[in-house]
Parts: C-alpha cells; structure tokens; sequence
C-alpha cells in the first residue's frame, strides 16, 4: 500500500470520527494531509439556559438543597438543636431525591437516544 494511499484512508476515517464525535482534528493529527482537505468541526456548547429548559428538575433540586442547608446552619446559629437537625434530615432527603432525579434524568436521555446510536452504527 502506497503512503498516499494510507494517509489518504487515515483521513476518510477521521472525517467519519470528527463527524460523529465532534471533535476538532489539527493538521498535526495528520502529518500527509493538506490544510484545504481538513473540516473541522467544534459543536457549540449548549447555554446554562438551554440545559435549564431541558431538564430543569436537577437545577431546582440543588437550590432547594442550599436553602434547606441555610435554614439549618441558621437555627444552629440560634442554638436551636432540635430544630436544626431537623432541617438536617430534610436536607438529606432533598439531596437523596435530587440524586435520584438527576440519576432517572440520565436513563430516561440515554433511552431516547437509543434508537438513533442503533442507527448511526447500522450506517
């Protein structure tokens, strides 16, 4: 196999992976290659905004967390103990119920991309 032929498959085959993947290739990666034949391809990251409209469930489980943990530090502040562990244990269940929402989050995502990462593989 001839090297143009090598370096000219090398860059088919990074084509394909920067497509899928998204990642930035530099002329460095590919020493043969000409600067013209390289795409580079760099995905926009996604606003703190957008994520928000997207799953919103785990942003507000961490506020109400921190506003648990401020209401406990402050009756613990004012020597109120019963009081204080009080707030302690609602915040641990607020941070359980918030790790468990960001966990089903994370399953119900990766079942909706399923049937299209069963697709691009088919291709």
């Amino acid at each position: 196999m001839s090297s143009s032929s090598s370096s000219s498959g090398a860059r088919h085959m990074m084509d394909d992976y920067k497509v899928q993947s998204g990642v930035s290739i530099t002329n460095d990666m590919l020493p043969n290659a000409p600067a013209s034949s390289l795409l580079i391809v760099q995905k926009e990251a996604p606003s703190l905004w957008e994520k928000f409209q997207a799953d919103p469930f785990p942003p507000i489980g961490c506020f109400v967390t921190a506003a648990i943990l401020v209401g406990g530090l402050h009756s613990f502040w004012k020597g109120e103990s019963k009081k204080s562990q009080k707030w302690m244990r609602a915040r641990v269940a607020s941070q359980g119920i918030t790790i468990g929402v960001i966990g089903l989050g994370f399953v119900y995502n990766q079942q909706r991309k399923l049937p299209e990462l069963r697709q691009n593989r088919l291709n």
